[in-house]
């Protein structure tokens, strides 16, 4: 499980524990655990996305011919430094 889940599953075991130990439905917990997942797909969702633009990126710099760059305003230095860094690099 990841951490967020484990963290999720946990407050609702606190919170049961705040209230005086009262049983919590097993569809609460799902719930709970449920939404930690949401959260847990949509950031690797959002993550993935910013890699596969950032390969693409550097992939489209990786083709320019040097005037190209130059008419950008970018050297071939700077060019390759951008190209070779690791795809998970701002």
């Amino acid at each position: 499980m990841s951490m967020p889940v484990l963290s999720a599953a946990k407050a609702v075991w606190e919170e049961r524990d705040r209230q005086g130990g009262g049983a919590y439905s097993a569809r609460a917990l799902a719930t709970r655990i449920g939404d930690a997942l949401t959260s847990v797909g949509r950031t690797c969702r959002y993550r993935l996305r910013i890699w596969n633009a950032r390969i693409n990126e550097r992939a489209f710099l990786r083709d320019l011919h040097e005037c190209e760059l130059h008419e950008m305003g970018l050297s071939f230095d700077d060019r390759c430094q951008e190209v070779n860094k690791p795809f998970w690099r701002a």
